[in-house]
């Protein structure tokens, strides 16, 4: 059963447009009232990058909600998309929440871990990932195709000297690695920066 959902915007700024399309999204998240609620991630290895924001919901009314009343923001919204050359709404489930216990306030980086599940895994997959000591942090199913899709693992970073490097990461996961080597064809690690508002 989910603990929660969350809603996340993705939005690919325009050539140059990175900090404009940033500070609008601040200014339309006042407008909205969520202010401060959830975060704002930038692609921290691309200035160039995706620029997104995160809100949580204890539930799927709550988050049904929010949709309608942004509605009334459609211009807002058009204009903050009209500088992005796509942009992409997802939400997912949350299935474990993290074991870290670190303030969302005090995290500055994110890194996630992006496993795509192969066709009929994805049950497995996710089972796998809770079940798992060695996953420490947030463990999220999207919404889209029931016996696949992408499920991600989120960490919060206060700084950038708590990044693994590759063969320690291998060593200190060998099992998990192993244990979900055959459900999935394909997995990402993206690390972005995190902007509170």
């Amino acid at each position: 059963m989910a603990l929660s959902y969350n809603l996340r915007v993705f939005r690919q700024p325009l050539q140059g447009k990175h900090v404009e399309v940033t500070e609008k999204l601040i200014e339309h998240r006042k407008l909205q009232g969520v202010q401060g609620k959830g975060i704002i991630t930038q692609g921290y290895l691309n200035t160039g990058g995706v620029v997104s924001h995160i809100l949580p919901f204890e539930s799927l009314s709550e988050l049904q909600t929010y949709l309608e009343n942004s509605a009334k923001h459609r211009d807002n919204i058009m204009e903050i998309n009209s500088l992005c050359s796509n942009f992409t709404n997802v939400i997912s489930e949350r299935v474990k929440n993290p074991s870290s216990g670190i303030n969302i306030k005090e995290i500055n980086y994110m890194i996630q871990f992006w496993f795509t599940a192969k066709f009929g895994k994805r049950a497995d997959l996710v089972k796998t990932l809770v079940d798992s000591p060695e996953v420490t942090g947030a463990v999220n199913s999207l919404f889209g195709s029931f016996v696949s899709g992408d499920i991600v693992v989120t960490i919060g970073m206060k700084n950038l000297n708590e990044l693994v490097g590759v063969e320690e990461l291998a060593e200190r996961n060998s099992n998990l690695i192993k244990s979900i080597e055959p459900l999935i064809t394909d997995s990402k690690r993206h690390i972005s920066r995190v902007i509170h508002d």
